[in-house]
């Protein structure tokens, strides 16, 4: 809880916080494959048949969009996200929140 205080007070009255950021970036292809056969039938060294059998193209994979995710850190915590720090001390307060709508009506 302290923590978070004395971010939002140096937010207000001094500058944003800097936090460390890590982007991930995903980028999907696809690559289609088909197949062929050519068949020669040779008799007596002359090519008496030739036939060529092709599979049918694979429908194209539906493309898929880009996604990118964004992860932010504080200093003081460097393995977690500030999203779930966030989450974690809105929790607390609602917490707070509640005992103290119980309590005091």
């Amino acid at each position: 809880m302290k923590f978070f205080r004395e971010k939002r007070n140096y937010v207000v009255k001094v500058a944003n916080v800097s936090t460390r950021a890590e982007v991930n970036v995903n980028v999907f292809e696809s690559v289609g494959v088909s197949e062929s056969l050519h068949i020669e039938v040779i008799r007596e060294g002359k090519a008496v048949e030739t036939r060529d059998v092709c599979s049918p193209p694979a429908p194209p994979a539906p493309p898929r969009e880009p996604t990118v995710e964004w992860r932010r850190f504080f200093p003081e915590f460097p393995n977690a996200d500030v999203l779930e720090l966030c989450a974690e001390h809105l929790e607390k307060l609602a917490q707070i929140v509640m005992d103290a709508t119980r309590r005091f009506g």
